[in-house]
Parts: C-alpha cells; structure tokens; sequence
C-alpha cells in the first residue's frame, strides 16, 4: 500500500511541475504583442538583428543556428521554458548578464505570459 500512495504522489508532484512549466497567457494577444519583437527576431528562421525566436521554447539558450551569441549567454545552461523567458523578459541584464539584447525589458506580466504562449505554440 506504501507503494500505491508513493507512486500517486510522485506522479501528482510531476504532474503539477508539468502544469506550473506551462504558459498561461493567450497565444492571440501574444502574436501580436510580438510584433514589438520582430524588429530584431523573426519567426521564419532567418537571422537578421538578433536570432530567430522560432521554436525557442523549449531550446537551450543560445542555441539557435546562424547567430553569434554572447558568451554569457551561451554559457548560461538555460533551457528556454515559461520561468525562463519570463524572468529573461522582465530584465534580460538581470536574468543573464552580459548579453547582448540592448531591451530594458517588458514590464507588464500579463504581456509577458501572452508573448510566451505565443513563442511556446510556434516551436
């Protein structure tokens, strides 16, 4: 029986760090949040000012091919996630000093969780 009730429990603990790693803002409103971003990103996979932002979630940082990334950013062992994106998002110099994305940073939650369901559904 000890077994049973380790066995739900490791599951529900799963189960529930699977849920919280999901995005929750509307992919709508985030495509066109983004539009903001495609000045440097793209979404077809060409590189132009900074790196193709397709398929992102999910994707080691610095990963994506074609883009000379910083070292700081390379050597982060970040894997691109909705806890990510959003703390990288709000202060990228924060969450990765020494990159070279010249943003400030998106203020508002509520965008920020919309940009990455948008960024979470296109991968």
């Amino acid at each position: 029986m000890r077994h049973i009730a380790l066995g739900i429990g490791l599951c529900l603990t799963i189960g529930t760090a699977v849920l919280a790693a999901q995005p929750r803002g509307s992919v709508e409103r985030g495509r066109q949040i983004y539009a903001q971003c495609a000045a440097c990103h793209s979404m077809d996979g060409s590189v132009g000012v900074g790196p193709s932002l397709r398929g992102v979630y999910g994707r080691r940082a610095g990963g994506g091919s074609g883009f000379s990334y910083s070292p700081a950013l390379k050597s982060s062992g970040i894997i691109w996630d909705a806890a990510t994106l959003d703390a990288f998002l709000r202060a990228p110099q924060r969450a990765i000093p020494r990159n070279k994305m010249p943003y400030a940073g998106m203020a508002g939650q509520g965008d920020r969780q919309d940009v990455i369901a948008y960024l979470a559904a296109t991968r």
